[in-house]
């Protein structure tokens, strides 16, 4: 799905929802529409991924665009408790270099400290 796709559905979501909150987690209610699974100290996704991209004069740079991204459109839908790159899991990474600087993709499952105050629903697998 486009990302331009992606964030008309979840639009369409959020106005269906209401912009639900939890009062113990910063969360839009998004979330619930996939199954979580525990990992030791915080809760992630179970098969649901979500990518960044970013250019830059430096491949540092880039990779900063990049996880940007993925937290901004992140925490854009699901809230900020599920918005951090560096919590997230099953991390994937690529860089190259073009004409005039680097582009890089992330792509990871992301995942919030604890269990934001609800039961963890059990894999089906």
């Amino acid at each position: 799905m486009s990302v331009r796709l992606h964030l008309i559905a979840i639009s369409s979501l959020l106005a269906v929802v209401g912009g639900a909150t939890s009062a113990t987690a910063d969360q839009t209610g998004v979330a619930s529409i996939h199954e979580w699974r525990r990992f030791g100290d915080k809760t992630c996704f179970v098969d649901h991924t979500h990518e960044g991209s970013g250019s830059g004069s430096s491949q540092k740079a880039a990779m900063g665009e990049a996880i940007d991204s993925w937290q901004q459109f992140t925490a854009l839908e699901y809230g900020t408790d599920w918005g951090s790159y560096a919590r997230s899991i099953n991390k994937t990474a690529n860089c190259s270099q073009a004409s005039g600087g680097f582009s890089c993709h992330v792509e990871s499952i992301p995942c919030m400290s604890g269990s934001g105050g609800r039961p963890v629903r059990r894999s089906r697998r």
